[in-house]
């Protein structure tokens, strides 16, 4: 199950600008969740190695979880 699939894309909006401050990370967040773009291409577009990606993007959605539940 994905972790979102319930919310609306306005809603995962909403949680993402309200509690992901850092914006890089809140772009990598709307990358992933929002328009579905692999680990690696996200890696591309921010410079990072997948691993730094999908560490950032696991944070972003334990954040986002403890918010919502």
């Amino acid at each position: 199950m994905k972790p979102f699939e319930n919310l609306s894309r306005t809603e995962i909006e909403y949680l993402v600008t309200e509690y992901i401050h850092n914006i890089r990370n809140r772009k990598i967040a709307m990358s992933r969740f929002l328009d579905g773009l692999t680990y690696e291409r996200i890696s591309e577009i921010y410079d990072l190695s997948v691993n730094q990606t999908k560490n950032i993007v696991q944070k972003v959605k334990e954040n986002l979880l403890s918010h919502i539940e």
